[in-house]
C-alpha cells in the first residue's frame, strides 16, 4: 500500500514515519509533505497514493483546500487536536481521524478500517467540515411550517423529497406523496437547508439525496435523473444543467 503524509511540523511528521515503519505492514511512504502549495503540486504532478494521512491545519491553510482541487481524491486519514463536536461530524460522515498524540494502535486500526473498506469510501463533504473546523456549524432549517386551510402543519427536513418552483411559486414535495405552498424562494432555500441531504439540480428543482433512482447521461455532457416517486406537477426530464455536473457527482459520490 502506497500513502503519502501531509505534516507541517518536522517533528510530528518524523513522529508518525517511525509509527508506520514500527507497524510491519506493507506500506511504502511516497512522500512526506509540509505544506498546502507542496501538497497540491505534488498530487498534481505524481499518480495519487491509496491513502493520504494528513494533519488539518497547515502552516499556508487547510487540507481542505488542497482536496477541493481535484474531482476525487484518495482516502484521508485526518490527524487532529478538534474537539469531540468536530470529530464526531467527522465520523458521522465516514471519515477517519487520529486524535493528536497519535497512538500506534490507534494508526493500526485506522489503516486497517481503510484496508477493509478499500473501494468503497466516501468522498468528503468539504464544505460542511470547513465549517465545522472553523467552529461555525452549520445551523440548517429541521422543518417547514406550512398552511392547510386554517390550519398549519410542521414537515421535518428529512420528510421532503423535494422542493420545486411552479408558476411563480414554491412547493414542497414529501415523502408521502403530498404537495404543499410554502413561501421561500429556492434561491432562499438553498442557504436554509442541509446540503448534504439536498442539491439544487437546476433551476428549478432541489431534491434529497433518497429521491434518486437512476442516473443516464444526456445530451451535451449532462444528466438525466430517474426519481424513486413520480410527480405530475413537472412534465418535463429532470436534467442536472451542464454547470453542476461535476459538482453533482461529488455530492453523489460520498
Amino acid at each position: 500500500m502506497k500513502i503519502i503524509i501531509i505534516e507541517d511540523e518536522k517533528r510530528a511528521a518524523k513522529y508518525l514515519h517511525k509509527l508506520i515503519d514500527g507497524l510491519e505492514m506493507d506500506i511504502t511512504i511516497m512522500a512526506s509533505l509540509s505544506s498546502a502549495k507542496e501538497s497540491t503540486e505534488w498530487l498534481k504532478g505524481n499518480p495519487f497514493p491509496d491513502l493520504i494521512i494528513s494533519d488539518i491545519e497547515l502552516g499556508d491553510g487547510k487540507i481542505f483546500d488542497v482536496l477541493d482541487k481535484f474531482d476525487k481524491t484518495p482516502p484521508v486519514i485526518f490527524t487532529t487536536a478538534y474537539d469531540e463536536f468536530a470529530i464526531r461530524a467527522f465520523k458521522n460522515n465516514g471519515i477517519d481521524y487520529l486524535l493528536k498524540p497519535i497512538d500506534s494502535k490507534e494508526l493500526k486500526l485506522a489503516i486497517g478500517k481503510f484496508i477493509e473498506l478499500k473501494g468503497s469510501q466516501s468522498q468528503v463533504d468539504l464544505k460542511y467540515l470547513t465549517a465545522l473546523i472553523n467552529g461555525n456549524s452549520p445551523k440548517f432549517k429541521s422543518r417547514f411550517i406550512v398552511k392547510i386551510g386554517e390550519k398549519l402543519k410542521s414537515i421535518p427536513s428529512e420528510e421532503i423529497s423535494c422542493f420545486y418552483s411552479l408558476e411563480g411559486g414554491t412547493y414542497i414535495r414529501t415523502k408521502e406523496k403530498r404537495n404543499y405552498s410554502i413561501d421561500h424562494t429556492m434561491d432562499q432555500l438553498e442557504e436554509l437547508i442541509d446540503p448534504f441531504l439536498f442539491f439544487r439540480v437546476n433551476r428549478k428543482l432541489i431534491l434529497n439525496f433518497n429521491s434518486i433512482d437512476t442516473l443516464h447521461t444526456w445530451s451535451g455532457s449532462r444528466l438525466k435523473i430517474e426519481l424513486s416517486f413520480s410527480i405530475k406537477e413537472i412534465e418535463e426530464d429532470i436534467v442536472v444543467s451542464r454547470e453542476r455536473v461535476k459538482e453533482f457527482k461529488q455530492w453523489l459520490d460520498r
